[in-house]
């Protein structure tokens, strides 16, 4: 049984798309003016919108499809986390928007660069060690400061 065919109007998940005589596509380009085939009828792309979960297509009649892309997972201290859910200039570890430092730095497959932020209560708390305060070549992960003596 094929996927549904995306209509105008329809959230439509991406799923990798097929030719007549070709294997599945692993990547497509797109661009206003650029002519589109959905259920036998030809639509012209007008507008093209990136957004955090993926992009909304508008065509020159004004019908919509919408693209939402699996969001990027990244393991950062020990955790399965995803990018979309990551609220920006927020602490990691709680919801505080005390000041914040940067306490890892990690590069998603696709290639973007994520920081990891704690704000100063959970930087002591946690004993995390900053970005900052690393010698050159350890690393940009999360890090814990060393325990000296018991």
């Amino acid at each position: 049984m094929s996927p549904p065919a995306a209509q105008p109007g329809r959230s439509c998940v991406g799923r990798p798309l097929t030719g007549p005589d070709s294997g599945p596509v692993s990547y497509a380009t797109l661009a206003h003016g650029d002519v589109v085939e959905i259920a036998g009828k030809r639509h012209q792309i007008a507008t093209i919108i990136q957004h955090r979960r993926g992009f909304t297509i508008q065509f020159a009649d004004t019908s919509v499809i919408r693209v939402l892309c699996p969001p990027e997972v990244c393991l950062i201290d020990g955790r399965q986390i995803r990018l979309d859910e990551i609220p920006a200039g927020r602490c990691l570890w709680c919801p505080s928007e005390r000041p914040l430092v940067p306490v890892g730095l990690y590069v998603t497959q696709s290639g973007r660069e994520v920081t990891a932020y704690a704000c100063t209560s959970c930087l002591r708390q946690h004993n995390l060690l900053p970005l900052a305060f690393r010698p050159a070549g350890t690393g940009t992960e999360v890090r814990r400061r060393t325990k000296r003596g018991p």
